[in-house]
């Protein structure tokens, strides 16, 4: 009995050292931060449907938000890293956005270019439409190994 145990234990830390042993670290540098208001809010993203509904309000039930990462940090002036770790390779999308006012949502342009973003925000890649970010598609970078990525944080029509 005592020898089924010790096989087990070795099973179970080779299972628990194997999800773990292939996992990287992502560093995303948010660039040209214009002021320290509010929050700066980071998707990691895996799945489109998460990347699509990141910067509508977060605490909205029917919203289906369930990103790899999600961090809410102050923000620093010009510039700032967000460090995930333990991220499994693969393709990821990042977005960020500066909620200025703290109410969870980008908030959108009443005049003069209705419905455009009214808060700085970044995505990966600068996946950039014209009232919007870009396609999921568009956005998506490996990460397989250690990652760096730079990502501006700007006015939509900056």
């Amino acid at each position: 009995r005592s020898k089924k145990m010790k096989i087990q234990k070795i099973l179970f830390l080779a299972i628990s050292l194997s999800s773990t042993a292939f996992a990287d670290n992502l560093t995303v540098k948010l660039t040209n931060i214009s002021d320290t208001e509010g929050h700066i809010l980071v998707g990691l993203h895996n799945q489109k449907t998460s990347y699509e509904v990141m910067g509508t309000l977060l605490d909205n039930e029917e919203v289906e938000f369930n990103p790899v990462a999600y961090k809410k940090l102050k923000p620093i002036l010009g510039e700032m890293q967000i460090h995930f770790n333990n991220i499994q390779p693969g393709m990821y999308a990042v977005d960020a956005l500066h909620d200025q006012n703290d109410d969870g949502t980008l908030n959108r342009a009443i005049w003069p270019m209705t419905g455009s973003p009214s808060e700085p925000y970044g995505i990966s890649n600068s996946a950039w439409n014209f009232f919007s970010k870009g396609d999921y598609e568009d956005a998506l970078f490996q990460v397989n190994g250690d990652t760096e990525i730079t990502v501006k944080v700007k006015y939509h029509f900056e």
